[in-house]
């Protein structure tokens, strides 16, 4: 879509399908993207980092969104993605 970015952040045991529903409807007023955390689906790993935090997972936000030029985004999170997105 056009408009606004917003950023879906999936909660622990899912991914980016999880908003499929959600894609078409927000498209229509919005940029809409949904993204896979690390660690989830389609993303490859063999273990979970000893060190792994919602920072992490903030500071891959972060290079999500800057990495694509966006502008200020609106962040929409469910579970441990809204932890991520309050980090």
């Amino acid at each position: 879509g056009h408009g606004d970015p917003v950023v879906f952040i999936h909660g622990s045991l899912e991914d980016f399908s999880k908003w499929n529903g959600q894609m078409e409807p927000f498209a229509e007023r919005y940029r809409a993207i949904a993204y896979s955390r690390r660690y989830n689906f389609p993303n490859l790993f063999d273990s979970i980092a000893s060190n792994h935090s919602a920072e992490v997972e903030a500071n891959d936000l972060a290079a999500f969104i800057e990495r694509r030029n966006l502008p200020p985004v609106h962040l929409v999170g469910s579970s441990y993605g809204a932890l991520t997105a309050l980090t």
